[in-house]
């Protein structure tokens, strides 16, 4: 039980690493910043998996199975013989591993939130989002404000970007900082008409979901505004 518990806490810090600061370096896009979020990835996922073998002692109540857990993690494994074969059949270049690797530590990150985090750790998890969301926007939009987003926090932004006027925040491409303001939208939305939520908690949805909505305008993502569509019609259902 203390060795559960263990791998339980580690396994939950481990993952708020890449979660909470990946996104201030770059979405850890570049190399140098992207394999050492994916260790973190590598080293929580490896403490879920722990969990998973102390199954066979304590039963599966330790950990959150429910009726979509075991269908929805199955529905990789496919890809990942696919995957396999193909790395059997011919050489693999770095490009390509980078590329893999985005499928995979998604995946990893899902599973071990999904099957290992408790409903307490859930709840520190929503509410570290929350307070990283509201600062990655309010980031983008004081640095664009001072430097036109030429500047990608210490480094030199993107010509083609910043020349078009296009809010990137701590990202180099303002595509994909939108979508990380896409989902904190959805999760304000979700706070802000969730009948379960207290009206208190009700209060906090829409300051986020504006200030969403102003870094995914400010960014000019064409995919962004689609999404925003997409969301406020699944609002109204």
């Amino acid at each position: 039980r203390k060795i559960d518990d263990i791998l339980e806490w580690t396994g939950f810090i481990l993952l708020l690493v890449p979660l909470l600061i990946a996104p201030w370096f770059f979405a850890a896009w570049e190399m140098w910043w992207f394999w050492r979020m994916a260790i973190f990835i590598f080293a929580g996922a490896a403490c879920c998996a722990g969990r998973l073998v102390l199954c066979y002692k304590f039963g599966r109540h330790h950990l959150r199975f429910t009726g979509i857990t075991i269908p929805v993690a199955g529905a990789f494994i496919p890809f990942l013989v696919y995957a396999f074969l193909r790395f059997a059949q011919t050489e693999i270049h770095l490009d390509a591993e980078r590329s893999f690797m985005l499928f995979l530590t998604a995946y990893l990150v899902a599973v071990s939130i999904g099957i290992g985090f408790s409903r307490s750790q859930l709840k520190w998890l929503l509410w570290l989002l929350i307070v990283n969301f509201m600062a990655l926007g309010s980031y983008a939009i004081i640095n664009h404000y001072f430097t036109g987003s030429r500047s990608v926090m210490w480094m030199q932004g993107y010509e083609q970007y910043y020349q078009a006027g296009r809010l990137s925040g701590p990202y180099y491409c303002p595509d994909h900082f939108s979508a990380l303001m896409e989902i904190a939208l959805a999760v304000a939305l979700a706070l802000a008409v969730a009948r379960s939520s207290p009206r208190w908690l009700r209060w906090i949805g829409p300051p986020i979901a504006i200030l969403a909505m102003a870094c995914i305008l400010m960014a000019k993502s064409r995919g962004g505004l689609l999404t925003v569509g997409v969301l406020l019609a699944a609002l109204i259902v």
